[in-house]
């Protein structure tokens, strides 16, 4: 989809503070659930250096200080924390910076849980049923049928893609077999491990999409396909990585939610676009709700989060991880209004580049960021609004901006309530 080209505001550089040499990194938040399944949320994770650059970060068990050159070392920082454990569990976080120093810890406690909801592995019988995949009808016509007690009925309304052994080798042959959904008579795709090339899908309304986990079921757009995947109201997309590399001319996007109100949880959206521009995901009238979502984007313009034509979406739990070498924005709000929870957001461009920008045109437009960390760097902009028409606001409350180089935290006009930066100093605004 075509975009119109914005410029963005440049902002005033503000000059370095000089450090002391040497100094260890320090784990500024560090925040999950009180309880929680495995994998972990991690809600907040940031972590400053004032000599140098944090490039590593790690969550164990353990209080003992791991090594720089330790295995577990990650680069951005985790968005969740997997473990076998059950009960009371302390949770350490650390950083390391790019001279070898490795931070003191900061802990967190959450109580793990045996069991969570829309898992196979939770629903009795699912595992036997999708081993045998027996059709009782089909056996009672076999001179075996005395077999019968052996097998398990598949369950109805319930449709499993696998690479073999499923009722679809595809997702999207799956959901296009599907006519007779509604509020009474809903569907679950169940999509097994595996990557699954697509040309682009699209949602219907009451079918819920479930993978087999973030890291192991992936949906992949590749050779020009403009969109990943096209939502759909009283939906839901769950448990698995959605991709478009595909470079496409336009740009290429990730989730398009066209007036409608689709559910995405626990999911990965990727894109890189090298040539062209890349959206993660793009509301047109959609009112989706986002939770423990994880996004990275990185190309030539790149726009996490696009909100046109009075979108109201819901984001509680986020990890925006936003790149661009023309231009990038986190979060944009074009005649539209956003409430952020939870979010930890990393945005970059050498120029043109902001976190939330909310624009006001043809329709009074908010952006309410609560919770969260922020990351800037170049010439970016945090929390910034602009109203050509209409009314706009913009409020920022319990949040971290850490900006560097000629970033600027808040434009004015923007309302702050316990807004500190990197250095966890207090942030002015209005």
């Amino acid at each position: 989809m075509k975009k119109a080209v914005i410029t963005l505001a440049l902002f005033t550089m503000m000059a370095p503070a000089a450090y002391a040499a040497n100094a260890l990194p320090t784990v500024a938040t560090f925040t999950v659930p009180a309880s929680s399944v495995s994998p972990v949320p991690v809600t907040a994770f940031t972590a400053t250096d004032t000599d140098g650059t944090v490039v590593g970060y790690m969550i164990t068990e353990s209080s003992t200080k791991p090594a720089a050159t330790a295995t577990g070392w990650s680069t951005p920082r985790p968005v969740s924390y997997a473990t076998t454990k059950t009960g009371a569990v302390t949770l350490y976080a650390w950083a390391k910076d790019n001279a070898g120093g490795v931070s003191a810890a900061k802990t967190a406690s959450v109580t793990l849980l045996g069991s969570h909801t829309h898992y196979q592995s939770d629903v009795v019988g699912l595992t036997a049923a999708l081993a045998a995949k027996a059709d009782v009808s089909a056996l009672a016509t076999k001179a075996d049928a005395t077999t019968l007690s052996n097998y398990q009925a598949k369950y109805a309304n319930v449709i499993v893609v696998a690479k073999s052994g499923g009722d679809f080798t595809d997702p999207v042959s799956a959901i296009n077999s599907i006519t007779s959904a509604s509020e009474s008579n809903q569907y679950l795709i169940k999509i097994m491990p595996g990557v699954y090339i697509i040309p682009g899908l699209t949602m219907k309304e009451f079918v819920d999409i479930e993978g087999s986990g973030q890291n192991t079921t992936k949906l992949a757009s590749q050779d020009l396909a403009a969109v990943t995947v096209g939502g759909a109201s009283n939906s839901e997309i769950r448990d698995l990585t959605l991709e478009n590399n595909s470079d496409v001319y336009g740009g290429a996007t990730v989730v398009v939610n066209t007036s409608a109100s689709q559910k995405l949880t626990n999911v990965t959206l990727n894109s890189i676009c090298n040539f062209n521009s890349c959206t993660g995901i793009l509301n047109i009238g959609g009112n989706p709700v986002l939770t423990n979502v994880s996004l990275k984007i990185a190309g030539r313009i790149t726009w996490g989060m696009y909100n046109m034509n009075n979108s109201l979406p819901v984001v509680n739990g986020m990890n925006f991880h936003v790149r661009g070498v023309d231009e990038s924005v986190g979060i944009f709000n074009y005649d539209s209004s956003a409430s952020v929870n939870n979010v930890v957001m990393d945005v970059y461009a050498p120029q043109n580049c902001v976190a939330v920008w909310t624009y006001a045109y043809l329709n009074d437009t908010f952006s309410r960021v609560t919770n969260s960390t922020i990351n800037i760097s170049g010439s970016c902009g945090g929390v910034t609004t602009f109203s050509q028409v209409h009314k706009v606001s913009a409020s920022v409350f319990n949040t971290i901006i850490d900006y560097k180089d000629a970033s600027t935290p808040v434009s004015s006009g923007v309302k702050c309530v316990n807004v500190v930066n990197g250095s966890l100093d207090p942030i002015s605004c209005l």
